[in-house]
């Protein structure tokens, strides 16, 4: 199986933008060779600072259960966007421990409406 990175955008892909806060427009774009589209969210990036960077954007937790999915699960309700408190985190190994009492940032859940949107938008290439 091969797999290949899209130079194109998602814009030249689907027709259709992602919000400008959106943090899905830092993974790549990935095809395979049954020409389906994904995304490669293990990819090492950087988070866009305008929205990372501003505190109002951000909220602390500290860590009870130490397994990202029930992070996820008892902040935004959804055990599926574990990605998005990596990403917060700039965790490069989900799969690394993480310790109780320890503190992380989370995205305020009022923006996951739209993180929900673009993966919609991402994942119906």
């Amino acid at each position: 199986m091969s797999i290949e990175k899209i130079d194109k955008t998602y814009v030249e892909l689907k027709g259709n933008r992602l919000s400008p806060s959106s943090i899905l427009r830092l993974f790549n774009i990935m095809q395979d060779d049954d020409d389906e589209y994904f995304l490669n969210i293990f990819k090492s990036f950087d988070v866009l600072n305008t929205i990372m960077s501003d505190g109002t954007n951000l909220e602390s937790m500290n860590i009870v259960i130490p397994w990202w999915e029930d992070i996820t699960y008892t902040r935004y309700d959804d055990v599926e966007l574990w990605w998005l408190a990596c990403v917060t985190n700039d965790v490069l190994n989900p799969f690394e421990e993480i310790l109780e009492g320890q503190n992380i940032s989370l995205l305020k859940k009022q923006y996951i409406p739209n993180i929900h949107r673009d993966m919609e938008r991402i994942f119906n290439l």
